[in-house]
């Protein structure tokens, strides 16, 4: 069911990190965060650490009281319709006092007193929704509903209120029933109705025992802690103790858990997969389709996953390495069992660096790609990303391609050092960025060694393309290196961030234990393209333009609150270089064949008209639901299947080196599936396509400069 509580925010990161696009707080786990004068340590902490470290620290005044508060009450009610104008009356004698509790860190009286309306609201919605769906709803009143109410008056009374609760009930029953329908009748069917109210409760109560279990107060306290950080701009963000950055990870290729994937069932969670070589795999102990029933915490109690978010299970199964994991499973028809495994680091596949040719008219065009710039999960000094992309380079020069694409689209970012590393592999010596912190500008430089691939090159992205993705493509852009080809501008994330736990050190000698008050990513620096402009709110333009947007429901930077500002330095260490064609021409005439691709006007089209409906008020009878959701699943399949070739594939091939032995490049036999599906989906790929053809332009005509 549609999760109408969830924040839409960002969190994005990286550690002397440009982090990973996102469109959504941090998932923390609940951790005890204790009372008032622990919660009032916490925001001193906090508020120093901004105050003493942030990159461009706002003056923390009315305006930005006025911007916390307004931040909050998005958060924890962003469709207005748990409290009442009355409670907002309450809540708003703190408006513009919010600065002086967070300046001195002498109470949270704000916080205290919004817990305790939302407590009380919540309760009162528990008990509306119980007696609601004890019987059928009725949905003979032909009425509207309004889905996105963020920029909504709260309700004036209870009345008001229960008219918005019965509203969400039925458009939540009516998704539910049309998923569940098979037949598109208009007529409601009495035991398929049963079964979806019977849906529709379990999920909601499941939502309120997590609203209402003992630490819920300490969720909603780290999202008070995310509106005061969030106000500084829109990558700055707080976590609860021992909560785990699952980004951070990624970016560092290192996960110790079990190796599975985990299902999201109607009211269970379940092993979806094994991952190849992951410590589940190799023992033999758990199954795929097994139903995770409980897992045991960290004094070896089971706690049963009926009360646990999904995302708490994965911490829970989550840990250090070599220590267990103990859980109880069932397979569906068959007696539970207790298993135990011991932790390991989880293969990290899906975001490595991989390649491919694609032939066409007689040239060998490769391709490179690579969702996520990752360290070196050894050891963070040596090549991470940056080695492996090398290595895909070898293999198709090693089978003599023509030209190179680099694929970038839904790269949120990562590693400076690695993107840094990786300029080497394209250019000579360049200027890869300037990053500006409070007091300097730092110029990161690329490798001083010959470049690795001198032929054409263009570099696709999309809008979730951001961070390390946008430093990487304005570098190749600056220094007249190739052509970047996508959307109309990449994400527009121009700054970086480190992580910092936040706490007290503890004191043997005295017996006092270290206090952990959680940990942040601190927006420190702003990073600069070579030719002294930014990328931040702006993002990478392309040369050619594919299409405006490319992926669903995904904001740019620009669009998100308390954004920094766009602004220029006064230097230029761009390489002052011509193209190695005519740059022109060349651009000219994709542009021309993209204007002229049918498929690519009408994706937009779908994308608009689909976006329009998505925000429109929605019907609340069978038949007015079920007309409007057949025009929303026939654009998101003409959405789909737009971005595929419907006509001529491409050819593409695997990579490979030519002077190796192919039995010592063999995949493992689930690793090998998932690389053929992967060539399968780029031989019919619209973009994809569009950028072959232009590589091919670029390729004839090198050496014809302008």
């Amino acid at each position: 069911m549609v999760n109408f509580f969830k924040s839409r925010s960002a969190l994005m990161a990286g550690f002397l990190f440009l982090g990973a696009a996102s469109t959504g707080l941090a998932q923390n786990s609940a951790q005890t965060v204790g009372p008032d004068n622990m919660r009032k340590d916490i925001v001193r902490a906090i508020t120093q650490k901004l105050l003493k470290s942030h990159y461009s620290p706002r003056a923390i005044d009315d305006q930005y009281s006025a911007l916390v508060w307004d931040q909050f009450l998005n958060y924890i009610d962003p469709n207005r319709y748990i409290f009442l104008q009355e409670d907002i009356n309450k809540l708003n004698a703190y408006r513009n006092l919010l600065d002086d509790e967070i300046n001195n860190g002498s109470n949270v009286e704000f916080f205290n007193l919004a817990w305790k309306l939302y407590a009380t609201r919540i309760q009162e919605f528990k008990i509306y929704v119980e007696k609601s769906l004890k019987q059928p709803l009725d949905l003979s009143r032909n009425e509207i509903f309004t889905i996105d109410r963020k920029k909504s008056v709260f309700p004036a009374n209870a009345s008001e209120r229960e008219k918005l609760w019965s509203g969400f009930l039925k458009y939540g029953f009516l998704k539910n029933y049309a998923d569940l329908q098979t037949t598109g009748s208009t007529v409601i069917d009495t035991a398929l109705e049963k079964k979806t109210r019977d849906k529709v409760s379990t999920w909601y109560r499941r939502f309120f025992t997590k609203e209402q279990k003992s630490n819920a107060i300490d969720e909603k306290f780290s999202l008070y802690m995310n509106a005061i950080t969030l106000s500084m701009d829109p990558h700055t963000g707080y976590t609860l103790p021992d909560t785990e950055d699952n980004l951070m990870a990624s970016v560092m290729g290192r996960f110790y858990g079990i190796g599975m994937e985990m299902g999201i069932g109607e009211i269970d969670v379940f092993v979806k997969r094994l991952v190849p070589g992951g410590a589940a795999f190799k023992s033999g102990l758990l199954k795929e389709n097994d139903r995770i029933l409980a897992v045991a915490d960290k004094t070896g109690k089971m706690i049963s996953t009926a009360d646990l978010e999904p995302n708490e299970v994965t911490s829970m199964i989550r840990g250090e390495e070599g220590t267990s994991v103990t859980m109880q499973v069932m397979q569906p028809g068959q007696p539970e069992r207790t298993i135990s495994i011991k932790r390991e680091r989880v293969p990290d596949n899906p975001n490595k660096a991989k390649s491919a040719v694609i032939s066409q008219n007689g040239k060998k065009i490769g391709l490179v790609y690579l969702p996520l710039f990752y360290v070196n999960p050894d050891n963070p000094e040596f090549p991470g990303c940056s080695g492996d992309v090398r290595m895909e380079i070898e293999k198709l020069k090693d089978q003599d391609v023509d030209g190179i694409i680099f694929d970038l689209r839904g790269n949120g970012g990562g590693s400076l050092s690695e993107v840094v590393r990786m300029g080497s592999s394209f250019m000579p010596q360049s200027v890869m960025s300037l990053l500006r912190g409070r007091d300097k500008v730092d110029e990161h430089l690329s490798p001083n060694v010959p470049p690795q691939y001198e032929g054409p090159l263009a570099v696709l992205i999309d809008e979730g393309s951001a961070s390390a993705s946008e430093i990487f493509a304005a570098a190749i852009q600056d220094h007249h290196r190739g052509l970047i080809v996508g959307t109309t501008a990449s994400f527009g994330k121009g700054t970086s961030q480190i992580p910092m736990n936040i706490g007290k050190m503890g004191d043997p000698s005295k017996g006092t234990a270290d206090i952990r008050y959680g940990s942040m990513r601190l927006t420190v620096q702003k990073f600069y393209r070579a030719n002294g402009t930014t990328t931040q709110m702006i993002g990478v333009k392309s040369d050619v333009v594919l299409t405006d947007k490319y992926m669903l429901n995904i904001s740019r930077e620009a669009e998100m609150p308390a954004v920094l500002q766009a602004d220029t330095l006064d230097i230029n260490k761009a390489r002052q270089v011509a193209y190695s064609f005519p740059y022109r021409m060349v651009v000219d005439k994709a542009q021309q064949r993209a204007k002229a691709n049918t498929a690519l006007q009408m994706l937009a089209q779908h994308i608009s008209r689909l976006q329009q409906l998505q925000l429109a008020p929605a019907p609340l009878s069978l038949a007015g639901y079920l007309s409007v959701k057949k025009e929303m699943k026939e654009l998101e399949e003409k959405i789909s299947h737009g971005k595929i070739l419907q006509q001529t594939f491409l050819n593409v091939t695997p990579s490979f080196f030519t002077r190796v032995n192919p039995g010592l490049q063999q995949r493992d036999e689930s690793q090998e599936k998932l690389y053929r599906n992967w060539l399968d989906t780029l031989s019919k790929d619209l973009l994809l396509a569009e950028t072959v053809e232009l590589v091919q332009d670029m390729i004839n005509a090198s050496g014809n400069k302008n």
